[in-house]
């Protein structure tokens, strides 16, 4: 950081793209493996935020835009530490927009569902499972790396990104991909049918 204020006098704009999926269900998962999850995924971006702050603050401008996920919104089962990690970011990031409007720095957070990236292939996986859950877990997994497979082209992101950086007025929130539809009818439609369209999906019930 110290390097790149000599260089350049300012700092404009950060994105924070860190994290990583763990796989485990919710029992399943250790407190060291979900802290973890949080380490990277929620306080690598407040980390990084607080960072630059200092220095937007006193130029009276700049832009944070902090990546988070459509499983902030619709947790994907077996995964939940990252969802919730991803919704601690999405919530963290629209207590700072207030904070820092007045002085003239812009947050945003942008929500990809399933993209075609390493993301998948990076996964951890919690390190002891219990019994009861394999049969979910491993339709579940299965089903995810089907979704990773088929995922967008990533560069939808980042083009979400650069237009987000060219607005004069940035929105908060940005789903970006196939998903996005599913932030709007989890508002619209019955909690009932969002649940069985879930377990279906994720091949939940025997």
């Amino acid at each position: 950081m110290k390097e790149l204020l000599e260089e350049t006098g300012r700092i404009d704009v950060l994105v924070n793209n860190a994290g990583y999926v763990l796989t485990g269900g919710a029992e399943e998962t250790s407190m060291v493996e979900a802290k973890a999850q949080f380490e990277t995924d929620f306080f690598g971006h407040v980390r990084m935020t607080k960072a630059v702050l200092l220095t937007m603050r006193k130029q009276g401008s700049g832009q944070i835009v902090n990546i988070s996920s459509t499983a902030a919104i619709l947790p994907v089962p077996f995964e939940g530490y990252y969802a919730t990690a991803k919704a601690a970011l999405l919530a963290w990031s629209e207590a700072l927009r207030h904070e820092v409007k007045s002085l003239s720095i812009k947050v945003s957070v942008v929500e990809p569902g399933f993209f075609k990236t390493n993301l998948g292939h990076t996964r951890k996986v919690a390190k002891y499972t219990i019994r009861d859950y394999d049969e979910l877990r491993q339709r579940a997994i299965a089903t995810l790396d089907d979704d990773f497979e088929n995922g967008a082209d990533p560069r939808l992101v980042g083009e979400t990104v650069l237009r987000i950086i060219a607005s004069r007025n940035p929105k908060h929130e940005y789903a970006v991909g196939r998903e996005r539809r599913y932030k709007t009818l989890k508002h619209l439609m019955p909690q009932s049918i969002i649940e069985n369209g879930v377990r279906r999906h994720w091949k939940l019930d025997r």
